[in-house]
């Protein structure tokens, strides 16, 4: 299932009143540097129509981070948490590096290659078990709280620096 499909499919889910409130979050200006879409494109789309415009304005990967929070910020976590694992689990999902681009010592690592037990994970790269993940934010950026998919069992150690 490719990652629009996946995206369709989490639309399709909602009853209609969250649909209509998801359109709704889509075209304002929420917290990120994200632009809304119009609200003309989205008023009478359909959820189809409303994928196409999401994954058209977005891409497939911001798409997803967009519908995740909306989701989120509507108290449907479960349906964030669905999207986010099928989206994740999707067989187009990058898994090495793509043809054509840099490999070897140095090279940037695939979106979605797991790091190796004990080693850092690449920015945006899922963290293998064992492994340590670093986040820092700079000139005035900001980090949200990551998002943990899996196993809740071991030690978890956060550290927030002022």
């Amino acid at each position: 299932m490719s990652g629009a499909q996946v995206l369709l499919e989490a639309l399709e889910d909602l009853e209609e009143d969250d649909f209509q409130t998801l359109k709704w979050y889509l075209s304002q200006k929420l917290v990120d540097s994200r632009k809304p879409i119009a609200r003309s494109h989205l008023e009478k789309a359909t959820r189809t129509q409303t994928a196409s415009r999401v994954l058209s304005t977005y891409g497939p990967d911001t798409a997803v981070e967009v519908c995740v929070d909306v989701l989120t910020r509507m108290n449907k976590n479960k349906c964030a948490r669905e999207l986010q694992q099928a989206y994740a689990a999707r067989p187009d999902a990058a898994v090495g590096p793509a043809p054509g681009a840099p490999t070897g010592p140095g090279a940037p690592a695939a979106p979605g290659a797991l790091a190796a037990p004990g080693a850092p994970a690449a920015p945006g790269a899922p963290a293998a078990p064992g492994a340590q993940v670093s986040l820092t934010a700079q000139d005035g950026s900001v980090i949200m709280a990551p998002t943990i998919i899996g196993g809740s069992a071991g030690t978890w150690t956060f550290t927030l620096n002022k």
